[in-house]
């Protein structure tokens, strides 16, 4: 068998192709994070040599020494990260050491040494970005480098281990197993030997967990059958029945409704509601009755009835609130004439 057809080979170049992707990725990752950890820390520095010399500057500043202020910048610009620094105070002083470029400027107030809540003068230092960007760069390339030549000797080791520890006989079984397509009839053949080995044992149960993924599946398609049906029969017992239902959101605007709600409200205030949600005012002659359950269910988590007076006729009305996915409140709104029973009452009363 050639070489490059040996499982060795492709175990090779499946091991080396990882592990170069991973000690790429690894790299990579190291050297965005210490080279942003890199700048910080020299942003520190510099605020730490701006703290360093925060009291001498303060002096200078408040005596108006420009001696003593141009010693303090010109030490400051010694740092490599520091491009320029100034010193301002009293007596018009101003004292300054390097080059201004505007590059990032960081500014420190001076108080007087006698009194802290009085400012004396200011620090002000322009960083050096190209000496910090050039010093963070190397620090990263050279940890990066590290972790990536760390990363191809552990996967050299693990590789040669993996190697070690594989035969032929399972290679060819993954392989079989890799072409199965779920829910078919095809399975792993039995080894040409039949003997009860381990590669004969894991065969057999490859093959019945191959049989029990095939049995879920047929149940699974046999559920959605049954599924849908029921979605279907509930489909028409939503669309034929007399009691109208329909589902509102938190503002009482409708976001479902059957056919039977659509025709106890009338269409005119139907049409209206699906254009611009409202039909509550429009149809009851005392709204906030109804927006009086709207809230009860809600506070209450139970459903709330009551008959309630249309431009019309009598509705009854049982409200039920629950909430979305989302949290949202929705309301389950079920309503019936009862208007041939308010007439009936109100017949009886006048006899009383």
């Amino acid at each position: 068998m050639p070489f490059r057809r040996t499982i060795h080979y492709k175990l090779s170049l499946t091991v080396a192709g990882c592990a170069i992707l991973v000690a790429a990725l690894s790299s990579f990752v190291l050297y965005q994070y210490n080279y942003r950890q890199e700048i910080q820390d020299s942003q520190q520095e510099i605020k730490s040599l701006m703290a360093t010399v925060e009291k001498n500057a303060a002096v200078a500043a408040f005596s108006g020494n420009r001696q003593i202020a141009v010693d303090v910048v010109s030490s400051l610009t010694l740092s490599p990260i520091v491009r320029y620094a100034k010193i301002s105070g009293y007596n018009q002083l101003s004292a300054e050491s390097g080059v201004k470029a505007d590059d990032q400027a960081y500014k420190l107030a001076l108080m007087e040494p006698l009194d802290e809540t009085s400012i004396a003068g200011f620090l002000s230092l322009e960083s050096n970005s190209s000496v910090m960007d050039q010093r963070a760069k190397k620090r990263s390339i050279d940890a990066a480098v590290s972790l990536f030549v760390l990363s191809l000797l552990i996967a050299l080791i693990v590789y040669i281990t993996v190697f070690l520890m594989l035969s032929r006989p399972l290679t060819q079984l993954s392989r079989r197993l890799r072409a199965i397509t779920p829910a078919s009839d095809d399975r792993l053949p039995e080894p040409e030997n039949k003997q009860n080995d381990e590669l004969a044992q894991l065969t057999v149960h490859i093959n019945f967990l191959l049989n029990m993924v095939d049995e879920v599946v047929k149940d699974e398609r046999t559920l959605r059958a049954q599924v849908s049906e029921l979605e279907q029969q509930f489909r028409g017992i939503f669309e034929s029945a007399s009691v109208g239902i329909a589902l509102l959101n938190h503002s009482g605007s409708l976001i479902l409704a059957n056919p039977a709600f659509a025709k106890l409200i009338g269409d005119d205030i139907y049409r209206q509601a699906l254009l611009n949600g409202h039909w509550i005012d429009q149809l009851f002659t005392h709204p906030y009755r109804f927006w009086n359950k709207i809230y009860a269910s809600l506070e209450r988590g139970q459903p709330c009835a009551d008959d309630l007076h249309t431009i019309n006729d009598w509705l009854h009305v049982i409200i039920a609130a629950n909430c979305d996915e989302q949290g949202q409140p929705r309301f389950q709104c079920l309503i019936y004439d009862i208007s041939d029973r308010k007439k009936h009452e109100e017949q009886m009363r006048r006899r009383a």
